[in-house]
């Protein structure tokens, strides 16, 4: 289901041509998995996950 998701959203971004930062992001994730997570801003969520285990 993901792949075919991600499939509609690379093939509507293309149909746009200029992207601006948000969109070029949401096609890198669409097309290559890449990531917006910052490894700081991802802490404090581990930290929380590790606590409640």
């Amino acid at each position: 289901m993901m792949q075919v998701k991600c499939r509609q959203i690379k093939k509507q971004l293309e149909e746009k041509g200029a992207l601006n930062p948000a969109q070029q992001l949401t096609y890198d994730m669409a097309t290559k998995g890449a990531s917006a997570v910052c490894p700081d801003n991802l802490q404090p969520v581990i930290d929380w996950s590790n606590s409640v285990k």
